[in-house]
């Protein structure tokens, strides 16, 4: 991936510009420390819909199945649950579905 290597590329320069101030085993562990800082994509692997529970399930599919233009107009979705129901990991895996098909969109007020 593009981003990671462009992330290593910029730790290794950092780390090189102060490798001479700093000993060793510090440079190990800033290099570390830096790496622990760079965020890597959320991964949901596509058999994951099946494991999901029933009413989970049915809001992925409501969600998936309901996407596209009516008349020219783009639906709104509104998600509410109980704490623990599984909200962020279904707003997770519908985003993940928009971008595998590149289809625009926008989450207002993400809880994760």
């Amino acid at each position: 991936m593009h981003f990671e290597h462009q992330f290593a590329t910029i730790i290794d320069s950092h780390l090189q510009s102060i490798q001479q101030q700093v000993n060793l085993t510090n440079i190990d562990i800033v290099k570390l420390q830096l790496s622990a800082l760079q965020k890597l994509p959320h991964i949901t692997p596509y058999t994951s819909i099946t494991d999901l529970p029933e009413d989970q399930y049915k809001a992925i599919t409501a969600l998936t199945n309901m996407m596209g233009s009516r008349n020219n107009q783009w639906p709104y979705y509104f998600l509410t649950g109980s704490a623990g129901t599984g909200k962020s990991f279904i707003i997770h895996m519908f985003r993940d579905h928009l971008r595998r098909r590149k289809i625009k969109h926008l989450v207002l007020a993400p809880t994760g």
